[in-house]
């Protein structure tokens, strides 16, 4: 039989080895890459928010600025953010140019902190001026489409073409530029015209949002092609913003969707809210309950994204 005194120095012990079992495994915090950064964040202006589709459906109740977004990613512990400029929303050139406009104000207003894209709406006449004036006199970092905001279907010849001249551009004024690509979900026809698109312009980095949405077993296809191909896909990415709440831990698809992000790979993978559909503190704390290792979590919450966007090593004031 243990003595009063035996059982409590056992219970003593047991608790600070748990203790120390747990503070051996690190957190996201404590990554040597640092805090973080969330990849898809949207602002809007304070002229143009009512006019959009998020600003009509009541999703926001004011425009989106910096002040806005430090304060989102300051909750969630997060160091830097990608702005995505709402120009897509526009066909009007004076509107779209607008929002450009305000996105390059609102990167300067925090430089540490932020990379900027431009936007454009890729039928119209003047995307490709509006793109050279967004990186050359506006010096935004990278280029986001939003293809269902004009109804373009990349199975369409000629809606194919229009992307293809947009990314020759790109790659023409700087090589390795981010283009993050919206096409909410499609059919597995349009992902695979996507993925030609990658092939043919290996200059062009293309992050496609939302981790294909329910298509995302196409990702297993993209490890295919690698394997065959040899270096195929080098300039492929997803962010997987909006669709962790998708498939959480105990959802049937779980697994599977863990599976494929993983066959794709980890290092290719960017963490992103979808700032107003998720906040950044959700996402991220839907992030830490999927069951990534530290490793993963790194390369996923911040590696990546610095990677893929070229951010500068922060430095605190």
């Amino acid at each position: 039989m243990l003595g009063l005194r035996s059982v409590s120095s056992l219970i003593l012990s047991a608790t600070i080895l748990a203790v120390q079992v747990v503070t051996a495994v690190p957190s996201l915090a404590q990554s040597p890459t640092g805090r973080g950064i969330d990849a898809h964040m949207h602002i809007l202006s304070p002229e143009n928010w009512m006019d959009t589709p998020v600003g009509a459906q009541g999703m926001i109740d004011a425009a989106i600025g910096a002040e806005t977004i430090v304060q989102l990613i300051n909750d969630a512990n997060i160091e830097r953010a990608v702005l995505i400029s709402g120009a897509y929303f526009f066909q009007d050139h004076e509107r779209a140019r607008h929002e450009n406009e305000f996105a390059s104000q609102q990167v300067r207003a925090y430089p540490e902190r932020f990379i900027g894209l431009c936007s454009v709406a890729p039928l119209q006449s003047w995307a490709l001026d509006e793109l050279e004036y967004c990186l050359t006199s506006l010096e935004l970092q990278g280029l986001k489409l939003h293809l269902v905001a004009e109804n373009m279907d990349l199975t369409n010849p000629e809606h194919l073409g229009v992307i293809a001249g947009l990314f020759a551009k790109a790659a023409e004024l700087k090589p390795g530029l981010p283009v993050l690509i919206d096409f909410n979900w499609p059919d597995d026809a349009q992902t695979f015209s996507l993925i030609q698109l990658a092939f043919a312009n290996p200059s062009v980095n293309i992050v496609m949002a939302h981790g294909l949405g329910h298509h995302y077993s196409e990702l297993a296809s993209i490890h295919l092609y690698r394997e065959l191909l040899g270096g195929f896909g080098a300039n492929l990415y997803i962010d997987i913003s909006a669709t962790l709440f998708l498939y959480p831990p105990g959802s049937p698809p779980f697994e599977n969707y863990m599976w494929h992000l993983r066959r794709f790979g980890t290092d290719r993978v960017l963490f992103g809210s979808d700032y107003p559909v998720s906040s950044t503190s959700e996402t991220r704390e839907a992030l830490e309950g999927m069951g990534f290792t530290p490793e993963e979590q790194s390369q996923i919450l911040q590696a990546n994204a610095v990677k893929v966007y070229g951010f500068q090593p922060y430095v605190r004031r």
